[in-house]
């Protein structure tokens, strides 16, 4: 049964590894920043289609610069947490990618510290626990630490910041909206 699990777990990190990184010289052959920005002007066209055409993304006069602003700063954090992990998946493998980019579920909290956010313990045993199962699910292969590991664990702190960010944004602007402009 673990093996059934961890196999799901490390699916969509190898198939976007497969799909984006046919060789180790991976980053000198297709230019990684391209690729990102591909997918995030993709689904940025698609979230905006769709909500245009539900009617849930009308402008407020006053709002859009605003929105835009905390759009683009989300944007910035999203976009760095991506290029990161995508860039560290080249030297990485899948399984331990995975692993750590789920440590953002325990710099969430650790970051919020430093923003006098009150976390409870039950937050503290949630972490400490996905900590140790994304683990047992993920370093199946080697502990040892190379460049890949450090750009997606810096891709982590990337992903920590943006849930923190849009945690602080969603308080002060449209949610939809600034999840629609990020991508842009």
């Amino acid at each position: 049964h673990q093996g059934t699990t961890r196999w799901r777990w490390q699916e969509f990190f190898d198939v976007f590894k497969a799909v984006l990184c046919v060789h180790r010289n991976f980053a000198t052959s297709v230019k990684l920043c391209n690729v990102v920005s591909q997918c995030f002007g993709i689904g940025g066209v698609l979230l905006l289609v769709y909500l245009r055409a539900q009617g849930k993304l009308r402008a407020e006069p006053g709002k859009l610069r605003g929105e835009l602003l905390a759009g683009a700063a989300a944007g910035v954090l999203l976009f760095l947490g991506s290029y990161l992990q995508t860039a560290g998946m080249i030297y990485t493998t899948a399984g331990k990618a995975g692993f750590i980019t789920g440590l953002y579920v325990v710099l969430v909290p650790l970051m919020g510290l430093f923003w006098k956010q009150k976390t409870g313990l039950s937050t503290w045993a949630g972490a400490f626990l996905a900590v140790v199962g994304l683990y047992l699910l993920s370093f199946a292969e080697s502990a040892q630490v190379n460049i890949g590991d450090v750009l997606v664990m810096v891709g982590a702190f990337f992903w920590a910041g943006h849930v923190q960010l849009i945690g602080y944004l969603s308080r002060r602007n449209d949610p939809l909206k600034v999840s629609v402009y990020q991508f842009f």
